[in-house]
């Protein structure tokens, strides 16, 4: 669709800004795809501004320097959350981004894009609860995407996220692969 964009926000935060983009923009529609499930509200003390929604992607946050970037769009960013938690322990340095509008991000300056997506770090994870296609353009050939490779089911959704792989243990197992993939590269 001409001029579309797409928006999937994470949270109550980034779903404010979410409206106000849909509302400002006369230049084509706004799709905001929510969640049926509540989503945990992300601390914005602790995380980066939700404003940066605009821009369609940004660093959430940096735990440490980052050796893999954990990408996710809606709730799945709370998983994304939880695996970079996860894989700091073990002592390796996590981005996470939130990606919520591939067409904003796309619109950005490439100084924008690779201060969030470094090309030198080739180690990366996609995760949504959706078709992986797609995502290959921000995952690059050593990435993993963690999503949907069939259709749906319907069920409570923390048993669809298991059913379906989409869990924060599943993004770590996804993250050393990648890291895998890259030193074999």
């Amino acid at each position: 669709m001409p001029n579309c964009v797409v928006i999937r926000p994470s949270d109550a935060n980034e779903t404010r800004v979410a409206w106000k983009i849909a509302i400002e923009r006369t230049n084509g529609p706004t799709l905001l795809i929510m969640a049926r499930q509540n989503s945990k509200i992300i601390d914005r003390t602790v995380f980066a501004s939700s404003e940066n929604v605009r821009k369609g992607g940004y660093v959430l946050r940096d735990y440490g320097t980052p050796e893999v970037i954990l990408m996710a769009t809606g709730t799945e960013v709370d998983i994304a959350i939880n695996a970079a938690e996860k894989l700091h322990k073990e002592g390796l340095g996590v981005r996470v981004v939130s990606l919520p509008s591939w067409e904003l991000f796309s619109q950005q300056s490439d100084e924008y894009r690779e201060s969030v997506l470094p090309r030198k770090i080739h180690a990366r994870v996609s995760v949504e609860a959706s078709s992986t296609m797609g995502w290959e353009k921000f995952i690059g050939d050593c990435g993993v995407a963690v999503g949907m490779h069939s259709f749906g089911a319907s069920a409570p959704i923390n048993k669809l996220y298991e059913k379906f792989g989409i869990t924060s243990d599943k993004v770590v197992e996804a993250a050393h692969k990648s890291i895998e993939n890259v030193k074999n590269w």
